[in-house]
């Protein structure tokens, strides 16, 4: 179960669980001993300007909360972390049912105990179309270009990595150099898109092209990968000037103090940082309203 910004200190009295790696939607896992003494500093408020929504070990990780819960992101790659229904207690669900919200289960399994409003909600997470390979490939194009510096048409395996770690952020590094290897059909150490994309629509183990396709489902997450391919450190943040000159590309038709005023409602913690993540969520939460 989920626990919520204002309940975290739950996690301090019951065993804890994070989402795993590889599988975060359906699996968990224990937490490493650095990521626990992590998330302990956060929880006591060991750490400097405590308490604040969440805070920085610069170049490792960022530990904090949002509207979905107590998280941790490293590697571009944020995980919630959580509590065994069974300790939960009814008092805590009963006193706040959203402070334990049900997360996906095995292979997507409905529970029978959920309330009407989580069985709803998971059926539209389980019916929500996808979207084509077409656009999943456009995705890898634009990144591939960007990562692409001099213009010659070719990554090193290093520089294609660092793609990959953004695009399919469940996979390890050592995964991805393996693939990359094997996708490496000449030896010389560098791949073209094509020699990459055929490797990928032909030859792929199916764990990548699993993690390549759930990466890229919906619109939301074509938008997140975008950001993470800025996101050089990981944190999950955007500087708020650079989100704004982004944003003036996109939309021309804005002024800067307009856009000003929209990233002004998204740093909450006024540090000139915002969380890219509740920036996509803040954007399609504002579209389904329409």
């Amino acid at each position: 179960m989920l626990i919520k910004g204002d309940k975290r200190r739950i996690l301090l009295q019951k065993d804890r669980w994070v989402q795993s790696k590889e599988d975060p939607d359906n699996d968990w896992e224990r937490p490493s001993l650095d990521e626990d003494n992590m998330m302990m500093d956060f929880l006591q408020d060991r750490y400097r300007g405590a308490p604040k929504r969440f805070y920085v070990i610069p170049g490792v990780a960022r530990v904090g909360y949002d509207a979905h819960g107590v998280f941790i992101m490293m590697a571009h790659q944020k995980r919630y972390w959580g509590i065994e229904r069974a300790t939960a207690g009814l008092s805590l669900q009963e006193a706040d049912p959203e402070a334990v919200p049900l997360v996906h289960g095995d292979s997507m399994k409905i529970d029978e105990n959920a309330t009407k409003t989580q069985k709803m909600l998971k059926r539209i997470y389980k019916e929500m179309p996808n979207l084509s390979d077409d656009m999943r490939y456009k995705v890898l194009s634009t990144c591939f270009a960007k990562a692409d510096a001099n213009g010659n048409g070719f990554l090193s395996r290093a520089e294609l990595g660092t793609v990959m770690r953004r695009i399919t952020t469940t996979l390890s590094g050592q995964e991805i150099e393996n693939i990359l290897r094997e996708a490496d059909k000449t030896g010389d150490g560098k791949l073209s898109y094509k020699e990459f994309v055929t490797w990928l629509q032909e030859t792929a183990n199916p764990k990548f092209q699993n993690a390549f396709t759930k990466s890229l489902q919906t619109e939301p997450d074509i938008v997140r990968a975008t950001f993470r391919m800025w996101d050089r450190n990981g944190d999950g943040m955007i500087a708020r000037k650079k989100l704004v000159k982004a944003l003036m590309k996109v939309h021309p038709d804005c002024t800067e103090k307009q856009l000003d005023a929209l990233t002004d409602i998204m740093d909450k913690d006024d540090n000139e940082q915002i969380d890219y993540d509740e920036f996509v969520d803040f954007l399609f939460s504002q579209k389904q309203k329409k």
